[in-house]
């Protein structure tokens, strides 16, 4: 695979996440199967496999914001096949008080596609 795709794949996310089109970039740039790890220590969400199901856990985290007040996203890193990226969002949330929700993404590319999402929090 070309640093090219890699590229132009972390130019993507990075344009799509700042507008806050997270479902986009799932269902342009995930492979059918790929994984959504969430670190062990995470209690709102669970790690989930395969496009569709990525795409309800980011219905169920839209769920449950009463406000999105910012979304900061910092220009990715690439490393070999991976592209890493820090998104901060300042959010109120139905059940818990308005909080900075700071975390790390690495995805892992391969065949010109998302295989892997892992989340840092």
């Amino acid at each position: 695979m070309s640093n090219t795709t890699i590229a132009h794949i972390a130019n993507e996310l990075h344009t799509h996440a700042q507008q806050g089109n997270f479902e986009y970039i799932k269902s342009t740039y995930f492979a059918q199967d790929a994984l959504s790890e969430e670190p062990p220590h995470a209690t709102l969400f669970a790690t989930a496999q395969g496009v569709a199901n990525i795409i309800a856990k980011g219905h169920k985290f839209n769920s449950q914001v009463e406000t999105l007040h910012s979304i900061t996203v910092h220009t990715p890193v690439i490393v070999g096949k991976y592209i890493f990226m820090q998104v901060i969002f300042d959010v109120t949330l139905i059940a818990i008080p308005r909080l900075q929700f700071n975390e790390m993404i690495q995805y892992t590319i391969e065949n010109e596609q998302i295989v892997k999402e892992a989340f840092f929090y």
